[in-house]
């Protein structure tokens, strides 16, 4: 719609280990956000107050600071977690986002394939709670597939390709519920490298 939302982040996590088959993960994101809005798009809108202070307040088209942690437990195939993203965000309160995740890893029996089936629950202020259930396949972790329905009626489809230290990615979240009437949906482009892993 309006809405622009451009945000940059880095990333530290420190794995480690407490037993034979378990570890605990440790993550910290900091990283800048910029909100952004075209209040020419609201024009001709008879729902809209256009001298809304809003629609013109300082918290738009400015740079600000945000930072989040998070927790990973494995056991074997199995993945626990929990996350706190925007934690801190410069000029608000802390943040009362809540994520909480669990993942298992099913080899096939011919090994070059891995599913693993997952749920995310998200606690988000002034929005409903939600439930995200997905089902993620990899072939010789390298290519991947991925699909997810949550419970308010959006569908995200991805795949991706991991090559050594790097992986590129895609991601389309698309809405089946009225606001399909006035989104496009969201796509994601997703490029990581890992550097200092042991080989």
């Amino acid at each position: 719609g309006v809405f622009s939302n451009f945000t940059m982040e880095g990333t530290y996590a420190y794995k480690v280990q407490i037993g034979t088959d378990s570890k605990v993960s440790f993550g910290l994101t900091a990283g800048i956000f910029q909100s952004s809005i075209n209040a020419n798009g609201l024009s001709g809108d008879n729902y809209t107050d256009l001298n809304d202070p809003m629609l013109t307040s300082e918290f738009y088209n400015g740079l600000n600071f945000m930072s989040g942690f998070g927790a990973m437990y494995y056991f074997k195939n199995l993945e626990i977690g929990a996350g706190l993203p925007s934690l801190i965000v410069s000029g608000r309160p802390v943040s009362g986002h809540l994520f909480l995740m669990g993942r298992y890893k099913h080899t096939m029996p011919y090994e070059d394939w891995e599913v693993s089936p997952s749920m995310v629950y998200k606690q988000i202020p002034n929005s409903p709670n939600l439930f995200d259930f997905g089902m993620k396949g990899a072939w010789k972790n390298m290519i991947w597939l991925q699909a997810t329905y949550s419970t308010n009626n959006t569908t995200l489809v991805g795949l991706g390709m991991r090559v050594k230290e790097f992986e590129i990615g895609y991601a389309n979240i698309i809405s089946m519920s009225e606001l399909a009437k006035i989104s496009k949906g969201s796509h994601q482009v997703i490029l990581t490298f890992e550097f200092g892993k042991p080989e």
